[in-house]
């Protein structure tokens, strides 16, 4: 196991398929709270942005945190991101159809 995942410590999220009530359970309970997830997502930010090519900064705009959206609801903040995004592929859309006719974009 240790040349698979290299820490003893996950071992015992490899059993959670077969745990009985795992959210019950001292060694794996910690899994099923808000605050595993969060870190959890905070890492695997983070592994990702020191990888090289970087993220597009596009992907920021689906973190309400990142994308300068902080003060709304979360459900608000998720959707001002989509429009943004939705607004940003009609604008790359409009732009190709110029292309293809033949119009210079400036």
């Amino acid at each position: 196991l240790d040349e698979v995942c290299g820490d003893e410590a996950l071992m015992p999220l490899f059993a959670l398929p077969f745990v009985q009530r795992p959210h019950a359970q001292s060694n794996v309970c910690g899994v099923f709270k808000a605050k595993w997830l969060q870190d959890l997502r905070r890492d695997v930010e983070a592994a990702l942005r020191s990888q090289h090519p970087q993220i597009p900064l596009l992907y920021d705009l689906l973190e309400p945190q990142h994308g300068g959206l902080t003060g709304q609801t979360e459900e608000s903040a998720w959707r001002g991101a989509w429009a943004e995004l939705l607004r940003v592929a009609d604008f790359s859309l409009d732009a190709a159809t110029m292309l293809a006719h033949g119009i210079p974009i400036s």
